[in-house]
């Protein structure tokens, strides 16, 4: 795996809907998953498992409100394996959760624990249907006792209307990053793709105005997922290739081509 140090590590999606300054938007999305009307931020907790000290693996955010959790993924990758991840988060979460509340698992008082819900928020280049479900039991060959269901929302622009209109912070997020792509795709450098981008927004809205007011961290955050996509397509070529450089060194030359990169990441990459 070839890996650069960025220098901010957030995702976009978790530096808007996991931003303790602005939990209302966090709440929002909360509503408009799960069909409440919350409207205090002060009963919303971040929970979010950060860096699981043995595997590196972090979730992007996760709520607890009202005596039941959700934990949320952003993905431009489809991952078949993410039941498993969310079982390994769960985990640690009801871990935090009967130590927090000091809750005896041995005794024989009913232990009980909040609900919960795992979504992934998909605006990959895949084409899916608004909505799918992985379960942890199509990974298995056979039936188990143990289950997990998550659902995958496909927050590309011009899907999950309902949704959408339901929160409108995940519309103007999914409206922003379609402008991304859409700028991408004319072959411009992400320096020029950020900058024409901002000049498409519309600044009454108050994500936007927040965008605006980080739009160092953005264009941070924006270059770090870039470059997690090189590594994915590189690593895949790679192993197909059986290990030769080939597959890595013809992607590269496509996205310096494109001006998606520069020549000093060319170098970092190819150490």
């Amino acid at each position: 795996m070839y890996q650069i140090n960025y220098h901010y590590k957030d995702r976009l999606f978790k530096f808007i809907f996991g931003n303790e300054k602005h939990k209302e938007w966090a709440l929002s999305l909360y509503n408009s998953i799960n069909d409440t009307h919350y409207t205090d931020v002060d009963e919303l907790q971040f929970v979010t498992v950060d860096n699981f000290i043995y595997m590196g693996m972090h979730n992007d955010v996760g709520i607890l409100c009202a005596d039941s959790f959700d934990l949320y993924e952003h993905q431009s990758t489809l991952n078949p394996n993410l039941p498993v991840r969310f079982l390994l988060y769960t985990s640690k979460i009801y871990e935090r959760h009967i130590i927090d509340q000091k809750k005896n698992i041995h005794g024989e008082k009913l232990v009980a624990l909040p609900k919960s819900k795992f979504i992934v928020f998909f605006n990959g280049k895949d084409e899916i249907d608004d909505r799918i479900i992985l379960k942890l039991s199509d990974l298995t060959n056979e039936p188990s006792d143990l289950d997990l269901t998550v659902t995958v929302l496909n927050i590309n622009y011009g899907y999950n209307q309902e949704l959408m209109e339901k929160c409108v912070e995940l519309n103007d997020y999914a409206l922003f990053v379609s402008k991304v792509k859409e700028y991408q795709r004319d072959g411009l450098s992400l320096k020029e793709v950020v900058d024409k981008t901002y000049l498409d927004l519309d600044f009454s809205k108050d994500i936007n105005r927040f965008l605006l007011g980080h739009k160092a961290e953005v264009e941070g955050m924006l270059f770090s997922e870039e470059y997690e996509e090189i590594a994915r397509e590189i690593d895949h070529e790679e192993g197909r290739a059986e290990g030769r450089t080939e597959g890595r060194d013809a992607i590269l030359k496509e996205l310096l081509q494109k001006r998606y990169i520069t020549e000093v990441v060319v170098k970092e990459f190819s150490k």
